[in-house]
């Protein structure tokens, strides 16, 4: 199955998760993947069922109930796939509100690209080598 196959689904536990739990990246979240749902198309054809990132976005999707641990996740893997767009389509502008999930990751002190965590190893090592490998 395609990213796009899941969007849906997860966009509606999302919406139930938000309303049940008290967290703060609620809108940042949201545009997030009402940006994956806009260009869906492409994003598609760069996220596959290999990327780690992909299996646990999807994973979630299978849940009938969502925590803020869960929510967190999935922001990263958002976060994750736009970067891959970003870096796969280095000559193609990201929209407004990808570029804006980007800057928030980038300047929150959550992620720092010194952490050892692999979202933030792929974000600022993994994709940009891969980038530059090709």
């Amino acid at each position: 199955m395609s990213l796009s196959d899941h969007l849906d689904r997860i966009q509606q536990i999302c919406r139930q998760a938000a309303h049940q739990q008290n967290w703060s990246l609620e809108n940042i979240f949201c545009s997030g993947l009402l940006a994956l749902k806009e260009h869906r198309a492409e994003y598609d054809t760069i996220i596959d069922d290999k990327n780690p990132f992909y299996k646990e976005f999807t994973s979630c999707s299978q849940q009938d109930a969502l925590g803020v641990d869960e929510l967190f996740c999935m922001f990263e893997c958002i976060v994750i796939f736009i970067r891959m767009r970003q870096m796969a389509k280095p000559h193609t502008a990201l929209s407004a509100t990808e570029q804006e999930v980007l800057e928030y990751f980038e300047t929150s002190d959550e992620w720092l690209d010194s952490d050892d965590t692999l979202v933030s190893q792929w974000y600022w090592k993994h994709l940009p080598e891969k980038c530059r490998s090709h």
